[in-house]
């Protein structure tokens, strides 16, 4: 009976250690794995181009609503704040209301198709936004520039998230 006991106890020992070389192995080729950087770039530089152009334009959006509110029937002054309001609040709250539903999309349709229709989303809604005449004209625009953003931050990060799936260093360090 304590051979038994000893050679499983025997047993348990060497497979427990085999099982640690092979975890040990495992973190070691993780944290070996090669940080995508074309792919990281490309993300990268498409986020930033976005966020320069929008960036761009949020200073001067308050005074371009609040000309284009006194200017048309909404010309009180709290009409007017609430339009500067919605109008710089509406891609948040279309972001919310997107992203999900965008992850969604970018599973079915793939991560690269929606960085190409985010930013184009983004820019033909920052062409629309300077052609309005009204607060009414200015806010589907602005809703418009939200849908860009979350197709192209969600399906950004889905895919960096796919590049790095097979290490979780890797990840943390691209993330």
């Amino acid at each position: 009976g304590d051979d038994v006991k000893a050679s499983s106890g025997t047993a348990t020992v060497a497979a427990t250690s085999t099982e640690r070389n092979k975890t040990e192995e495992s973190a070691a080729a993780a944290a070996a794995a090669p940080i995508p950087y074309r792919e990281y770039a490309i993300v990268t530089l498409s986020t930033g181009v976005l966020a320069l152009g929008i960036g761009a334009v949020v200073p001067v959006l308050p005074l371009f609503v609040r000309d284009a509110a006194i200017t048309s029937v909404e010309g009180t002054d709290r009409g007017v704040n609430t339009a500067v309001g919605f109008a710089m609040a509406a891609p948040s709250l279309t972001r919310a209301f997107f992203n999900a539903p965008t992850a969604a999309l970018a599973d079915k349709y793939g991560r690269v198709p929606l960085m190409v229709i985010g930013p184009l989303a983004v820019s033909l809604s920052q062409i629309g936004t300077a052609c309005v005449t009204t607060v009414a004209e200015v806010l589907p625009w602005r809703l418009l520039l939200g849908a860009g953003q979350s197709m192209q931050g969600t399906a950004g990060q889905m895919l960096l998230a796919d590049l790095t799936s097979t290490s979780p260093n890797t990840r943390a360090r691209v993330m």
